[in-house]
């Protein structure tokens, strides 16, 4: 006795928590307009469900009470005129005497419980979790009837019944007056039923003759007047929800009148499968067995059957006489796997007009019209919501600015908006093969709408897009990009055409829509290194040199990372843009292979500064003929002599990379000179034949001193007086052996082995980077 006390006094708490009621005043919906409980505020206030406040809001967001709840649920039910007179025995109604009846019939029902005290506390927030548990009672499931704990067992059946469908919240959490009215929409089509001796549910079946299967089920939806019809192709305006979104679907629906005629209350379920998509060319206007709709998911439909009388067709969502296949972008069919077995309708959706929309064209709204097309208005010449489909804002007073906008438009009125409103910045990392672009790592296709824009931006570039409502671009603008986003000015030709020199090495007249200054900056001075952007058209419409321009320089590229003007250092990008100069010509290069040295070649003649780093440059001709890798050397011995072209040759002796040298070099553009004179390293270009193509002295300076103790270049490092000094794992000794002035070299040595105390070392970092020393000559003494 005593745990069947204890069981009733928890349960009687848990269900204590329960009930609400909507203040009796006019309905009102002004302030829901464009939410997710729009329409369902909208179908409970036409059934006398919910009401709204004299003031004329509904005041979505405030949290619900007990009290309130309980109104609802017996509201919904369709019981109001069973309560009466009724009076409760709970101690703490007074000022409630608006909601006393309903609590009251509620307990009578088990639908809800007081506390262990007597009290109700009708003014207490009621959950998530207890609306639910309220809506699955009146639906006549029991704790019995249902297996686990409160409140997951009837949590879960509400989901499963499609209570909790479009409801974000949950839990513990106050439920607000906009997400019951939701819940409660959604169990008005669910089946009534009661619990048998056997602890099992089942739906409560009523007498009918018109209802699914011939069988009249009971519904809360049904005890307010609704009359459940099997399917139907969805083609009329008369409704107390908004029927445009359901046009051409086949769904059980609910109507205020026996003979199906009235107004629709609710859609029980839809039954139609939607695709998107266009029918094969091959039969385009024939409607055949074996017919092929191309899906948009890249799936291919097979219809199983003649085109029926049944079949429905709509054109920008009004009925239709008929379509040709060839037209059609969208259908409602009955589908099995891949097969379509019945086609209940065909639409084709056109777009009047698809613009990226000013503030100046919403102003149009106030006069029921947009982008030229008129909406349908009602005696006070306001938009009628229920007239059209709004996707991708909740109304149409979300429309902003840029916002892409297409309109289709039916005989009389605009039937659907589409708006985008996504806005995306990035990268182009690929085009691929349909000539999508991936931003991000995610693909985006073209409109294929006809203002829609054109790919005139090149992988690599950074663009900013605008996408329609279904996720394609519409509008491109390239806000800056690789190599082709640089280029040098050739020619001015006139002031509405420009002549440039382009990263893809090659040179292209463009058209240009640019200010006179833009133009101006572009332009002079003749052969100056710009930066460029395209509009959708392809004319250049921005032009920029910052943040720094120069005319003539001597700077000195010091390696791929930097280069030095004698003032400065000027970091690299690691993409910049290097077009190389010869007189009049220019080409494109690689900046590994452009010469780095003292003299003119490989000079830096302007360059573009952009974010502190040096994005783009021009060069003197300087490039090594090939792409082979550089070598460092040690030179014992050049023999020089004159050749039939009246070049320089040389014969080069001594080492390169640890092995003996043996090299014939030939230049007529500089001469090597002594250099055997003090020690110094040498770096080989070759080209493509494995040929010496460039010998450059290395010019940086070596690290220098005495060691100080014994050390091999596997320990990683030398010690010198001044500190330890990295050396590469890949290091090359060599020893250096002095003529009797020692100064003059006499000859290199190949070197392994212990780096002992007192030998003299020149240290040199060959690629400038952390790693230390790649080439180490040492002096024994």
């Amino acid at each position: 006795m005593r745990k069947v006390l204890s069981f009733v006094l928890v349960l009687t708490l848990v269900l204590g928590s329960f009930s609400m009621a909507f203040a009796a005043t006019p309905a009102a919906i002004s302030d829901v307009a464009g939410k997710n409980c729009e329409e369902a505020v909208r179908v409970l206030t036409s059934l006398g469900v919910v009401t709204g406040y004299e003031d004329g809001t509904y005041k979505p967001d405030q949290v619900v009470t007990r009290a309130e709840a309980t109104l609802v649920v017996i509201k919904a039910l369709g019981l109001a005129n069973s309560v009466g007179t009724q009076k409760s025995s709970f101690t703490d109604l007074s000022g409630y005497g608006w909601a006393e009846g309903y609590i009251a019939f509620a307990t009578q029902l088990g639908i809800t419980n007081g506390y262990p005290d007597g009290s109700f506390k009708p003014g207490q927030t009621v959950s998530y979790n207890e609306f639910a548990t309220m809506l699955v009672r009146a639906l006549g499931y029991t704790d019995v009837s249902l297996t686990g704990t409160w409140p997951a067992k009837y949590v879960n059946q509400a989901s499963a019944v499609g209570i909790m469908d479009d409801i974000a919240s949950g839990g513990a959490a106050g439920a607000n007056r906009g997400d019951v009215a939701i819940m409660a929409n959604n169990a008005l089509t669910a089946y009534i039923g009661s619990v048998d001796k056997d602890n099992n549910w089942s739906p409560i079946i009523k007498s009918g003759s018109v209802a699914r299967d011939n069988i009249v089920y009971d519904t809360m939806i049904g005890r307010l007047g609704g009359n459940f019809f099997e399917g139907i192709i969805f083609d009329t305006d008369s409704s107390t929800i908004n029927i445009r979104p359901y046009v051409g679907k086949y769904a059980e629906y609910y109507t205020s009148k026996a003979d199906g005629k009235g107004d629709i209350m609710a859609i029980a379920a839809v039954k139609s499968t939607a695709i998107a998509g266009e029918f094969d060319d091959d039969n385009a206007n024939n409607w055949t067995v074996a017919q092929v709709f191309e899906g948009n998911d890249d799936v291919d439909y097979k219809l199983a059957a003649d085109m029926t009388d049944d079949t429905e067709f709509f054109y920008n969502g009004e009925s239709t006489g008929t379509l040709s296949p060839s037209a059609i972008t969208d259908v409602e069919v009955d589908l099995s796997g891949k097969t379509i077995k019945e086609l209940y309708s065909a639409s084709q959706w056109h777009v009047d007009i698809a613009e990226k929309i000013d503030a100046g064209d919403l102003d149009d709204l106030a006069d029921g019209e947009l982008l030229g097309f008129d909406f349908d208005t009602d005696k006070k010449d306001s938009i009628i919501d229920d007239s059209f489909e709004l996707i991708g804002a909740k109304s149409l007073s979300d429309i902003k600015g840029d916002n892409v906008v297409y309109i289709y438009s039916g005989t009389d009125y605009i039937r659907k908006v589409a708006v985008g409103t996504e806005v995306v910045e990035g990268k182009i990392t690929k085009i691929n093969s349909d000539g999508d672009w991936i931003i991000a790592g995610k693909t985006y296709a073209f409109s294929d709408v006809a203002d829609a824009a054109s790919s005139d931006a090149d992988a690599g570039d950074t663009v900013k897009v605008w996408l329609d409502a279904y996720g394609d671009i519409f509008d491109a603008d390239v806000v800056s990009g690789s190599a082709k986003d640089y280029a040098v000015v050739l020619n001015t030709g006139s002031f509405d055409q420009i002549k440039l020199f382009l990263a893809t090495d090659s040179s292209k007249v463009f058209d240009t829509d640019l200010t006179s200054a833009e133009y101006t900056a572009a332009t002079s001075p003749a052969n100056r290194l710009i930066g460029y952007g395209l509009d959708k058209d392809g004319a250049v419409d921005s032009v920029y040199t910052d943040d720094f321009y120069v005319a003539a320089t001597t700077a000195e590229i010091v390696s791929n990372k930097v280069f030095d003007d004698g003032t400065r250092t000027y970091a690299i990008a690691s993409d910049v843009v290097v077009f190389t100069k010869d007189g009049s010509d220019y080409g494109v290069t690689k900046l590994a292979d452009v010469d780095k040295g003292t003299d003119s070649v490989g000079e830096i003649v302007s360059f573009i500064l952009r974010e502190n780093k040096v994005v783009a440059m021009i060069v003197n001709e300087g490039i090594a003929a090939g792409s082979g890798d550089d070598s460092y050397a040690v030179i014992s011995k050049t023999e020089a002599s004159t050749n039939a072209q009246d070049d320089k040759a040389y014969l080069l002796t001594g080492f390169i990379d640890g092995k003996k040298m043996s090299e014939v070099y030939t230049s007529s553009r500089s001469t090597i000179g002594e250099v055997t004179t003090g020690v110094a390293i040498y770096e080989f270009k070759y080209n493509d034949d494995k040929n010496v193509s460039k010998i450059t002295k290395f010019t940086t300076a070596p690290v220098t001193g005495a060691v100080s103790a014994d050390g091999k270049v596997s320990d990683g490092y030398i010690q010198l007086a001044s500190g330890k000094k990295a050396i590469a794992d890949n290091a090359v000794v060599y020893e250096v052996v002095f003529k009797d002035d020692n100064t003059t070299v006499k000859e290199y040595k190949a070197y392994s082995g212990t780096i002992k105390a007192t030998y003299n070392v020149w240290m040199y970092d060959t690629d400038d980077d952390k790693a230390g020393a790649e080439v180490v000559i040492i002096e024994k003494n």
